[in-house]
């Protein structure tokens, strides 16, 4: 499998124009940016992922992906086999550890959706979803809401997904 080194694919400014700062180490990245008010927390990724992971995952993400908040990387979906390849690359990239989730489902379906998508995404006790009551379409899953709270992370994905077509050359 591609190996794809992320240091060739950081961004120089944000999509607001604030200039990005990454210090590279031979795994890692450490990356942030400038803001005149503010200064956003600095996140590590890792620097090495398959080309195919990051590919896919950002794919889902560019389809997908929820766009409400500027801080937020967001994927809502009913799909475990979409929401597994998503978590790959969140893994691969060494930030599934900041990850919450949110499970949506029927009231009477609510502790078979949560065990569901706990076994599916190998979600921890400690991360147990927090789960939202409200009728939505009938769907024995739910729906998994993956989020991180970064807005790096989000500006990160939001330029891979602008250069995806780019990257599939």
């Amino acid at each position: 499998m591609c190996i794809i080194d992320i240091s060739e694919i950081i961004p120089q400014k944000t999509s607001r124009g604030d200039e990005v700062i990454s210090y590279v180490g031979k795994e890692s990245i450490n990356i942030t940016y400038i803001r005149k008010r503010g200064k956003p927390i600095a996140v590590d990724i890792n620097r090495y992922v398959q080309r195919d992971t990051l590919l896919v995952g950002v794919a889902i993400w560019a389809c997908e992906g929820t766009r409400r908040r500027l801080h937020e990387l967001e994927l809502s979906n009913s799909s475990e086999k979409l929401a597994r390849l998503y978590m790959n690359l969140l893994t691969e990239l060494g930030v599934n550890k900041y990850a919450r989730f949110r499970v949506q489902a029927l009231k009477e379906n609510v502790e078979l959706c949560e065990k569901f998508w706990e076994k599916t995404l190998n979600i921890e006790k400690a991360e147990k979803p927090i789960t939202h009551i409200r009728q939505i379409r009938q769907n024995s899953n739910g729906v998994v809401n993956i989020r991180i709270n970064s807005t790096i992370l989000r500006e990160l994905f939001f330029y891979w997904a602008q250069i995806l077509p780019d990257l599939l050359q």
